[in-house]
């Protein structure tokens, strides 16, 4: 099954396909708060970090991030969302990070493991409402 099949599967993600190029569109909703956000989570930052983006949408926290660290796995449930996100690092040019479709890969306990061992820095800064979500789908 590929990526759009599987999205029938997945309600959130065919809700974020849908709206991918809107979302891409929208200014951030309270630009200061997003800024304060991303100081503090630069303060945690080293140069060989490698960070895990859990929830990356459109890919901008991830690009911003990505200069300060070794590299970045940005992950969405979202194939139109990581498609964007993709697009947005190449014109930017950002090479360090890796955009994939999490549903596609992280569900079997022995990716689970490897990640948790892989990538000591993890970014979530939003997406606790998806947490739940995707839970429900793979039974956490």
């Amino acid at each position: 099954m590929n990526n759009f099949a599987q999205a029938s599967v997945y309600p959130d993600a065919r809700f974020w396909n849908r709206i991918a190029k809107r979302y891409a569109k929208k200014r951030v909703p309270d630009q200061r708060i997003y800024e304060t956000k991303l100081a503090k989570t630069n303060s945690f930052l080293k140069p060989t970090d490698r960070v895990l983006e859990i929830g990356c949408g459109t890919g901008t926290t991830a690009i911003h991030h990505a200069p300060r660290v070794a590299q970045v796995l940005a992950t969405d449930i979202s194939e139109r969302m990581i498609e964007i996100a993709r697009a947005k690092a190449r014109a930017a040019e950002v090479h360090n990070i890796d955009f994939k479709v999490a549903r596609t890969w992280i569900a079997s306990a022995q990716r689970r493991t490897l990640l948790t061992s892989f990538w000591p820095t993890a970014s979530c800064i939003c997406c606790l409402a998806l947490i739940v979500s995707w839970c429900g789908y793979t039974r956490c």
